[in-house]
């Protein structure tokens, strides 16, 4: 744990592959073959990240029961197998602790897999704002949302883009896109008058930011 504090990967690897190779109960070595499991994901490597989580077997903390299945499904995704994430995607809906995230992973991984329309569906569901959600799920539900919106700016649908960019709230990481895009989203309309509304809001905010 404080090597991975200190991003130590390294060395941190080095010790969970002990542990693995250990005698010792299956929740502390399926719990170490889950952090050497992320530690690969975020390196870049699904691959061996995915040969780590198949060495979980037998009792797991419940505590990291549902991000085990949640590294699994984004190392599917990672690897380009769409189909298996959303598997284990559609079984984290109501995990509580990955509201928002597996909702929005849920719908990218539908559409990677083709199935366009339910995945149109899910990042709206996964999209809807709802009251008293920490920051973090706020800005996924806003990614969520601006996937939408220029989706359907991508196929001229500029009434549902704008009520997708019009979801997004106006003090998020994703606010100035949306600004931008709602008003390109008019102006392709025709709708010039009105794309004054979120370009003026925009023009106003700093100036520094690409949008």
């Amino acid at each position: 744990d404080f090597e991975l504090n200190y991003r130590m990967h390294s060395r941190a690897g080095r010790a969970i592959k002990a542990v693995l190779e250990a005698d010792v109960p299956d929740e502390v070595r399926n719990e170490a073959a889950f952090r050497l499991a992320r530690i690969h994901f975020q390196k870049g490597q699904p691959q061996d990240a995915m040969q780590a989580l198949e060495r979980i077997h037998g009792e797991v903390p419940g505590e990291i029961r549902d991000e085990i299945e949640f590294l699994r499904a984004n190392t599917y995704l990672a690897m380009g197998q769409p189909a298996e994430a959303a598997a284990v995607l559609k079984q984290l809906q109501d995990a509580k602790g990955l509201e928002g995230f597996s909702g929005y992973n849920y719908g990218i991984a539908l559409l990677q897999d083709g199935k366009t329309n339910d995945g149109l569906q899910q990042l709206a569901k996964a999209g809807e704002p709802r009251r008293d959600d920490p920051k973090e799920v706020v800005a996924i539900r806003d990614k969520a949302n601006m996937v939408l919106g220029r989706l359907m700016l991508e196929s001229n649908d500029f009434g549902n883009a704008q009520h997708y960019f019009d979801r997004v709230s106006l003090d998020g990481p994703y606010s100035n896109q949306a600004l931008l895009s709602a008003g390109w989203a008019d102006v392709q309309a025709g709708n010039f008058q009105r794309a004054l509304v979120p370009w003026k809001i925009l023009a106003a905010r700093d100036s520094t930011d690409s949008a």
